[in-house]
């Protein structure tokens, strides 16, 4: 990356941080003598990525930004920008990863990324399982609003298709909560006897809740032992995929050397 590209980068996320900042709390944010960083935040305002307040020796984000970002569109393809992380999660977990979304009352499962293990869950397609049972489809549910939620609970039939099958609404509810405040759900053959899964929540630009990025496999592999770690593994790449579509895109350290190329 070319080194002072990289460095006005960095001013401007550190600005969009902050609530109008000085030149040497840019300067030590970014770790850039005071001198290199009023170069490059001159060189912002001129262009009109960043301005001083009135009356202030302090900077914000300068308007010009706002006029590039109406042409940015959004949203943007879940499918594309979850692609690669949800590859290299496959790839480090060795389990099949999915992403649903809810639509017209149903999850819809837009994108599966196979792992490499030869022994999978193969669930039937033209079967309507309930919004309670499984990890994936319970944190679709605990993110609708919820009139919409107690209006299922009230008129969804409750079937027991395993031993785990909670069969209970208020204990489903309870359950629902929960799930939002941890920020995961997870699964015990409660549809699938042999089946275990993990799912988080994606968001998006406006931290409105998209999708559900989740792993399922058989409970040999899904356990309770192994379920922690599967969790933070999909929340770190739930992450990726929100930085892909928030744009934000790590920056390389750079050196104290002054030159600018």
């Amino acid at each position: 990356m070319i080194r002072v590209l990289d460095r006005a980068v960095r001013i401007l996320d550190v600005v969009a941080d902050g609530n109008g900042m000085t030149l040497s709390e840019i300067s030590k944010a970014v770790d850039l003598p005071c001198n290199t960083a009023l170069r490059i935040i001159l060189s912002l305002i001129s262009y009109g990525f960043l301005e001083q307040q009135a009356g202030s020796k302090t900077y914000r984000l300068g308007r010009h930004l706002l006029t590039l970002s109406l042409q940015v569109p959004y949203p943007p393809s879940l499918v594309e920008v979850s692609r690669g992380p949800m590859q290299e999660l496959a790839q480090d977990t060795m389990e099949d990863i999915g992403l649903s979304v809810f639509k017209d009352g149903s999850p819809i499962i837009i994108q599966k990324i196979m792992g490499p293990q030869p022994l999978k869950i193969i669930d039937s397609l033209n079967i309507a399982v309930p919004l309670h049972c499984g990890a994936f489809r319970k944190m679709l549910l605990a993110h609708q609003p919820d009139a919409w939620i107690d209006d299922y609970l009230q008129s969804a039939p409750f079937i027991r298709f395993t031993g785990t099958t909670v069969m209970d609404r208020e204990a489903t509810r309870r359950e629902l909560s929960r799930i939002r405040e941890q920020g995961f759900a997870l699964s015990h053959g409660e549809y699938l006897k042999d089946a275990g899964g993990v799912a988080v929540p994606v968001y998006g630009l406006y931290h409105e809740f998209l999708a559900c990025l989740f792993i399922v496999g058989p409970n040999t592999r899904i356990n309770t032992e192994r379920m922690p770690r599967l969790v933070e593994k999909l929340q770190a790449c739930a992450r990726k995929i929100m930085d892909n579509i928030r744009g934000t895109v790590p920056c390389l350290p750079c050196e104290h050397a002054d030159g600018d190329e």
